[in-house]
């Protein structure tokens, strides 16, 4: 039990509490209406997508804390304050949770569309849980790409200058990967834009062709 306790108390030790705050500011927010309806799967990866920006400004502004060398938190106070603010957390998105339905009928009645009979508030959160999970990995590994980059590079140049080359490197790595997953993806779309396109037409010409063979008796 006492090992149980030690690692709860470090878990929340290490949770960064304006992260949560804001990501879960963030998540409620992707909640609210727009005049674009979104189905259960758009609107995880839209509230997961939210939460992780929400929280990687947080981790940023602790660094920025700790970087300007301000007095810090203890840590019994920092857990109890971590532990309080994931309860107001979890509240709020609950809350935005449970009027995202309401809130998605009413544009749905502006445009003329049946209501929905439910939010999904079950799938969003795993959807938007499994999002933040992958992205905060990329970004842990866009981390370690770059200190591994700037490890070697400091054998010939300040450390300083090592880490922005590590950084900048680490972007042109994963700028490059996202770029060749965004062409593959935007071909296949159009592919497949072309493909029900031809079909349409295909469709469009035999309906033509029986027209005027049944109606109107003229040669093909």
């Amino acid at each position: 039990m006492n090992n149980l306790a030690h690692i709860i108390r470090r878990q929340l030790e290490s949770l960064c509490s304006v992260g949560m705050v804001l990501g879960a500011s963030f998540f409620a927010a992707s909640l609210t209406p727009t005049l674009v309806p979104r189905n259960a799967l758009t609107q995880g990866v839209l509230a997961g997508t939210c939460f992780a920006i929400g929280y990687a400004i947080g981790i940023f502004v602790r660094w920025l804390w700790h970087y300007l060398e301000l007095p810090k938190i203890a840590a019994r106070i920092r857990a109890t304050a971590n532990a309080l603010l994931a309860i107001a957390s979890f509240l709020v998105v609950a809350t935005f949770l449970w009027r995202a339905a309401a809130w998605q009928d009413s544009i749905r009645a502006v445009m003329g569309l049946p209501p929905v009979e439910t939010s999904h508030p079950l799938k969003v959160c795993a959807i938007a849980l499994a999002t933040f999970v992958l992205l905060m990995v990329l970004a842990r590994l866009f981390w370690l790409v770059s200190r591994l980059v700037a490890s070697r590079v400091r054998l010939a140049v300040p450390r300083r200058i090592a880490n922005v080359v590590g950084v900048l490197m680490a972007v042109l790595l994963f700028w490059s990967i996202a770029n060749n997953l965004l062409i593959r993806t935007a071909f296949r779309a159009l592919e497949l834009s072309f493909r029900e396109h031809d079909a349409l037409l295909e469709r469009h010409r035999e309906v033509h062709i029986a027209f005027r063979q049944s109606i109107l008796g003229l040669p093909i």
